[in-house]
């Protein structure tokens, strides 16, 4: 099980990377299953990127 988890951690760590080095351009699937709250959060937080993770994390999490 300490296993799975370090392979969790890893991937979820590469997946971070990933997204981090993604333009900030969420596609319409995203945006529908996003909602506006998360674009607005991405605005106010000055469009870092924050707002793309919690989307990749509602999209393949759920």
């Amino acid at each position: 099980m300490i296993i799975f988890g370090i392979l969790f951690m890893l991937f979820g760590i590469g997946m971070l990377v990933v997204i981090a080095r993604q333009p900030v351009r969420p596609s319409p699937r995203q945006k529908r299953a996003a909602g506006a709250g998360f674009m607005a959060h991405d605005a106010a937080a000055g469009g870092d990127g924050s707002a793309a993770l919690l989307v990749w994390h509602a999209v393949f999490c759920s």
